[in-house]
């Protein structure tokens, strides 16, 4: 497109369902639109030599809409905007169509402020190291990594397609409202001060990752990594192997409150507070959870076992004629066992120091029909 001679607030119509064979198309007016001429038969800009970004954003208020955006070559990126605040990317489609394991961290990159991306399909990572007032409704992502204060994040769908989280935050006073996540992936991890987690759906998340450098991470839903008033409200964790995971101290001014968690045969734990930085009595009180859940230890809420099973605070649980051993083998130091309601024919030997084997039903419900043993290390 020739956006060269283009004046302040102009409109730059594409032709309807032409493609443009084009790199480093510099937007570098401010305030004009480009956009396809019919929006039912979008134009389609894409990758000539690779040697740069399809589209460079350097001047304020730019708009592009109604534009399909497709990387063919591998390594490219798909738009970048180091120079122009206030740019909005509006029903258009940033896809990848070249080699995924040569694709760029980043599809789309940020660095100005008051960036907007509404209704739209991108394939990769957004990243976003602006400062404040980033926007994102109603679109069909992968992932977000953004360091934005005052951002909306909401009405998104996160599908994942060789990514390992959705949304990663560090940033203060962020809404993540209503949002939608699934497949094997972290969902939000949060990092920052007075941040939301409202009315979002965490659904059949299993798996393990690479995250952070720690590969093979367990899947979660919300991690609060640091950071102090963020809340964790009205979502729903449905399936999802580990629910809410409570990571580091300075965590503990967090509310976690009227969420629904519904275990599957994927869910390990509901909520998990390794540092002990939230009460988890009150966290059980004040969320639903089916089946029920039960505090494990001092750091975890599960699934509450069945009859004549055997859970440990990391969630596994165990059955059969062993159970109760089996799970006490499986625990390490300071974790609790918590049998469940019925009786349990066999014999336990602890040999780990520290251990707890406590009834999930309590000693009424709960009978050991054979001996305990304390190893020498003590239980």
């Amino acid at each position: 497109p020739a956006v060269d001679g283009a004046a302040e607030g102009d409109t730059l119509e594409l032709a309807a369902g032409a493609t443009f064979e084009e790199d480093d198309i510099r937007l570098n007016t401010d305030d004009i639109t480009l956009v396809s001429a019919d929006a039912e038969n979008p134009a389609e800009i894409q990758s000539d030599t690779g040697g740069s970004d399809i589209l460079k954003i350097d001047n304020d208020g730019v708009t592009v809409e109604n534009i399909d955006i497709t990387v063919t070559i591998d390594g490219q990126g798909a738009i970048d905007d180091s120079g122009g605040g206030g740019f909005t990317l509006d029903s258009s489609t940033v896809a990848y169509e070249a080699d995924l394991d040569e694709r760029p961290t980043s599809t789309v990159n940020f660095a100005a402020d008051g960036q907007t991306v509404v209704d739209s399909e991108v394939d990769g990572q957004i990243r976003v190291n602006s400062d404040v007032d980033f926007n994102a409704t109603g679109n069909t992502l992968d992932q977000i990594n953004h360091n934005a204060d005052d951002s909306v994040i909401r009405d998104n769908e996160f599908v994942t397609v060789d990514t390992n989280s959705a949304i990663t935050h560090d940033a203060d006073n962020v809404l993540i409202e209503n949002n939608t996540v699934s497949g094997e992936q972290v969902g939000v991890i949060l990092r920052g001060d007075d941040n939301e987690v409202r009315g979002n759906t965490f659904e059949d998340m299993s798996g393990e990752v690479d995250f952070s450098g720690a590969p093979d991470t367990p899947v979660f839903g919300v991690q609060l990594l640091s950071g102090e008033n963020n809340d964790v409200e009205d979502n729903v964790f449905d399936n999802v192997e580990r629910g809410v995971v409570v990571f580091s101290p300075g965590t503990a001014t967090a509310d976690i409150v009227n969420n629904d968690f519904f275990g599957g045969e994927d869910t390990d734990t509901y909520v998990e507070d390794s540092n002990n930085e939230i009460v988890l009595n009150t966290v059980e009180d004040e969320n639903v959870f089916d089946p029920d859940g039960s505090i494990v230890g001092d750091a975890t809420i599960v699934p509450t076992p069945g009859a004549g099973e055997a859970v440990t605070e990391t969630g596994a649980v165990f059955e059969g004629p062993d159970a109760i051993q089996s799970a006490v083998d499986a625990a390490g130091a300071g974790v609790l066992v918590g049998p469940s309601n019925g009786a349990y024919e066999e014999s336990v030997d602890i040999g780990t120091e520290g251990l707890i084997l406590e009834s999930v039903a309590g000693a009424e419900e709960t009978t050991i029909e054979g001996d305990i043993f304390v190893g020498s290390e003590g239980g």
